[in-house]
This record gives C-alpha cells, structure tokens and sequence, in this order.
C-alpha cells in the first residue's frame, strides 16, 4: 500500500545491442534487422491498481502505463569488462495505430541473454533528452547490474521520470505475460521480424499533488478567484533551483524485489523559473470553496531532503456575494519547507485560505442591523 502524506500550507491574504562488434555508425545487414516492440508497465503512486482485461500479470502496485512519452534503452552485451561499444543505445518512439513504442535494431548475434535497461520520459523541454549507462560499482558485466545517468533533469515537471526495473519477452502484444522485478534479460528471436518486449517502469521522484480551500467563515462573506498560482523550488538562499545530475543504480536479482539500490541526486543548478499551477491565461479561474479541491496538475520533484524549500505565489481577485469586485490582482506569497518525500510516492500538500478580517467592505457590508427593544 502507498502512504499518502499531507502537508498544510497556510495563506493569509497578506500574504538494441550490442551488437557484436557493432556501432550505430555500420552499415546493418538486412537480414539481422528487426523491429524490437515495447509495451510498458509503470508503478502507480495510488494506494491499489486498477483491474485490467489484459492477460498479463503485473507485480502489486503496477499498472499498464497510458504514457506515450519518447522512451531511451540501453541494449547490453552480457560479456564480461564490456566496452562503450557493447551498448546499444536506442530512442524509441510511441506507434499510435501500433499502441506500442518502436525502434529498429540490428541483431548479428542472437545466442547471448542482452541486458536491456533504460529511461522515460526523453523530453528535452520537461525532463531532459540525455542520459548514459555504465557498468555500477563493483560490476564486470551489465549482468551484475548498471548504473544510469540522467543529465541536466528538470528539478520539477510534470512529467513522471521513471527507469526501467524489468523485463519480459512476448511473442506479441496479447501473449499471456507475467512480468517480475529484477528481470533484465532479453533473448532476441533467430530469424529477424519482430520482437516484443513487455517493461516494467519505477519512479525515480515522489509527486507533489496541491489541494486548495478558504474557511468556512470567510466563504460565506466572500468570493475568490484565483487567478495564478506559481511554484518554485528553492536553495537556502532563495535561489530558484532548475536541474540537476541524476544517478540510477539497479541490481538484477531473481527474488521478485525493486532492483533500484540508490537514487544519486547531484548539485542543483539554479536560474529556473516558477512553475504555474494555475494560470488563468489558459485555464479557466479557479473559484475557491470551503471544500478542498485540486489545484493545477501533479508535479514530479526529488525526493531528497536537500529539495524541500519552495515558494508558491498566489494571485487572486476578491468578490463579495452580490458578485461586485472588491479587490483586483491581490498577491500573496508563501514560502514553505515539506518533510522528506519518498520516491514513488505522493505527497498531498493542502492550502487554507483563512483571512483573519475583511479587508475591504462593499456596499451589502454596510447595511443598517435592525434594532429591536422588548
């Protein structure tokens, strides 16, 4: 089961392989290409998983992904003191008539068990467009496990960046398929055609999910509308943190357990800029209640404990319960420290807009209270 975690933020208004002694630069043969097919599953960050028609057996906590994002893999040659050139690296893309991702990969010698590793989202505007393999520490081969670098990753987006944690090999896309985790081994088909490849996807950060409310009191004198809430993620110093270098180490096993054994973050760098929540210049205005509703979509940040400092703005417009506008384009702005994230899980970070008086008064306000003497 997730844990999900709360946090309240209170705001006043005032505030594909080697290929053996092969590179991608040779000239393949016709007879070893083929098309190598991906069907990806991910780990949810919801407590259970959805049920699903498909005759394919995930592990707890898994679900078919609907993510059509590019994907980067890693094909590895199993030999022992492998090169740079034992590694074929590979920018699949998704087929929407197909349903899957595919790329096309030249296959010289079918006998051994390649390793296949990989990385998702390749998005060089919201995550990054570039990342590396090598063998993890202690390690001869790719068998014993590798360790993936992820370049320049935004700090925080939108989208979910996950590594893949295991493999399995399908005849096609409705084979029945139990997948493990652990599993990197992929045996290519003799005769070239088309291989499939069933994948299993972890998250490398947690999610921030927002909620937002005013209390009770105050909603029954006055309307808001928010017009824009923005979010940057901050350094001790107030420095508007933007990406930073990523280490993945995963460790091949065949007890079924998360193969992910460190999640390296590097050193930030700043100069990124907020990111909006809300904002009205394409989204409707979001009107507040006394009930929690969300606030933008989920964001996607480190989960590390030297990541937990952000700055939220909010812009928002005040009416009173005739509908006149009392205040315009009010600002107000938190500054706010989370507990420490887990990667693969949410964290609900709840907001209360509590104002402790009327700022302004309207007309309505000012009506005469009706005396009575008995």
């Amino acid at each position: 089961m997730r844990t999900i975690f709360q946090t309240s933020i209170l705001i006043c208004m005032t505030a594909v392989l080697l290929l053996t002694a092969c590179t991608d630069d040779e000239a393949p043969d016709a007879r070893s290409e083929r098309q190598l097919h991906l069907v990806f599953a991910s780990s949810q960050y919801e407590e259970e998983p959805e049920g699903t028609s498909r005759t394919v057996t995930y592990p707890s906590g898994y679900e078919l992904s609907s993510s059509t994002d590019d994907f980067l893999s890693f094909i590895a040659d199993p030999k022992e003191n492998p090169s740079s050139s034992d590694v074929l690296t590979r920018k699949f893309n998704y087929q929407t008539t197909a349903g899957d991702w595919q790329s096309n990969v030249t296959v010289l010698d079918t006998e051994p068990e390649y390793l296949i590793y990989g990385f998702m989202p390749l998005d060089a505007e919201n995550t990054t467009d570039e990342a590396s393999i090598a063998l993890r520490s202690g390690a001869t081969s790719y068998t014993q496990g590798a360790t993936i670098t992820i370049k320049n990753l935004k700090l925080m987006t939108t989208k979910d960046p996950c590594v893949i944690v295991g493999v399995k090999k399908a005849s096609n896309k409705t084979d029945d398929v139990t997948l493990e985790l652990g599993k990197f081994g992929y045996k290519f088909n003799a005769e070239p055609g088309s291989d499939y490849v069933y994948i299993l996807l972890d998250h490398i950060y947690a999610q921030l999910r927002f909620q937002i409310k005013m209390e009770s009191k105050y909603a029954d004198l006055r309307t808001i509308h928010v017009k824009s809430m923005a979010l940057e993620p901050l350094n001790e110093s107030d420095g508007v943190l933007k990406s930073l270098n990523v280490n993945v180490t995963v460790v091949p096993n065949t007890t079924g357990s998360n193969p992910i054994s460190s999640v390296a973050f590097g050193t930030p760098t700043t100069g990124g800029t907020a990111y909006k929540l809300v904002d009205d210049t394409k989204d409707p205005e979001l009107e507040l209640t006394s009930d929690y509703q969300p606030a933008g979509p989920y964001l996607h940040v480190p989960a590390s404990s030297s990541f937990l400092r952000y700055r939220l703005t909010t812009t928002y417009d005040v009416y009173d319960k005739k509908g006149n506008l009392i205040r315009e384009d009010c600002s107000a702005t938190n500054t706010f420290t989370l507990s420490a994230l887990q990667r693969g899980y949410y964290h609900t970070v709840q907001i209360n807009v509590n104002p402790t008086y009327l700022y302004v008064l309207s007309d309505p306000d000012l009506d005469n209270p009706t005396i009575t003497i008995n």
